[in-house]
Parts: structure tokens; C-alpha cells; sequence
């Protein structure tokens, strides 16, 4: 009965002030310690998350648009929510038109993006000339995306020319990658083939271009 008439009215309140002094003097090295975003941080900076980093991409206050500076190219981009094919087809007298079916830029799958091309000597009307070039692209090539005030970077990785029915085909093919699919009318001016531009998703956070699988 003594010892806790003893502990109570002086073991007790020596402990309890001696640590309480302990925890004073030594706070700078243990106040992290009941810092609880400073043990969150310890924490993932020892044990990084095997999370895929989300890429992070420049902000624009500009339109949506396509822009290829190799070709000093720029058109406005058209986003539509049919797949009706005249009003596909009057909207690239607007500029380039994002195909309704397809992934939007910077999203997982294939981002399609239709354009006219016109044979040479063809008037300058509208944008029936807009990828009249892209054949001229080459490997590592940059092409930007403006959309919805991002700017999503492509690096050109392959060309193609594909029949009707093998463009359709393989435009439907599902992909986990990022990419982007140019397509337009080959020979120029002619619906007969489709020359087709493939481009990969640059990251900007660490600038390299995510790997294609097989």
C-alpha cells in the first residue's frame, strides 16, 4: 500500500516530468517521429510505390490542333461524336478529325486522326492538302497534340500503306500502348489505299518513349 501511496504522489509525476523533459530537449531528433506526414514521406521515399508514374504533360492555352514542325504543319483538330461518314467528311474541310471510335490523345490505345491529301498542283483549298506530306516524316519525329489545354508529344516510330479493308482492320486492333495513327488517302487525292503514320506517346516526366510490345 506504501509503495503505491509513494508511486503515486512521487514515482508517478518524477516519471511522467522526466520524460516529458526528455522529449523537450531531444524534440528536433524525435518529433518526426509523431509527424505523420513526415513518416508518410520516410516512408515512400524508402519504399517507392511500383505504381506506374502518371506522365505530366505542358499546359496550353491554344485550341485543339495538330502541329508537326518537320513539316511546318499546323491544322485545327475536330473532335466529333458520330461516325456518320459525310459528316466525317465535311468536317476535314475544317482541318484534321479526330476519329469518334478512337482513344483520346494521351490515353491508353490508338489515338486516330484523319486528314485529306491532295495529288501536287492541287489549289490550296481548305485543308485537302493538310497531310499531302506526311510521307516525308521520319523516324523520331515529333508530333504535338492540343487538346483540352495539354500538349501531348508523338514521336513518329512507322509508316504504312494499308489496303481499305487492312486499314479497318487494324485501326480496330486493341493495344495497351500510346498511340498515335495519322491516316489519310493514298496515292494522294485517291481513295484507293490509306498511308498511315504511327507515333508513339512521349513521357515527359523522364523523356523517354514507352516501348511498343509484341
Amino acid at each position: 500500500m506504501l509503495f503505491k501511496e509513494d508511486f503515486k504522489y512521487f514515482i508517478g509525476p518524477f516519471l511522467f516530468i522526466f520524460f516529458l523533459s526528455l522529449i523537450v530537449v531531444n524534440w528536433n531528433e524525435i518529433g518526426w517521429f509523431l509527424n505523420y506526414r513526415a513518416i508518410r514521406e520516410v516512408v515512400q521515399n524508402q519504399f517507392p510505390s511500383s505504381s506506374i508514374v502518371e506522365p505530366r504533360f505542358s499546359l496550353t492555352e491554344e485550341k485543339n490542333k495538330i502541329s508537326i514542325p518537320s513539316l511546318d504543319l499546323e491544322a485545327p483538330l475536330i473532335y466529333l461524336e458520330t461516325e456518320d461518314k459525310d459528316i466525317i467528311h465535311q468536317s476535314l474541310d475544317e482541318g484534321v478529325v479526330h476519329y469518334p471510335s478512337s482513344s483520346l490523345p494521351g490515353k491508353r490505345g490508338n489515338v486516330v486522326i484523319l486528314g485529306h491529301s491532295a495529288p501536287s498542283g492541287w489549289p490550296d483549298i481548305d485543308y485537302d492538302r493538310v497531310f499531302s506530306h506526311i510521307d516525308q516524316l521520319k523516324e523520331g519525329e515529333l508530333i504535338y497534340i492540343y487538346f483540352d489545354n495539354y500538349i501531348y508529344p508523338y514521336n513518329v516510330f512507322a509508316k504504312h500503306i494499308f489496303s481499305l479493308d487492312e486499314n479497318e482492320a487494324y485501326l480496330s486492333l486493341p493495344t495497351e500502348e500510346f498511340i498515335l495513327i495519322l491516316s489519310t488517302c493514298y496515292p494522294p487525292g485517291k481513295n484507293e489505299k490509306r498511308y498511315v503514320v504511327m507515333a508513339r506517346l512521349v513521357f515527359e516526366h523522364d523523356e523517354e518513349v514507352l516501348p511498343l510490345t509484341n
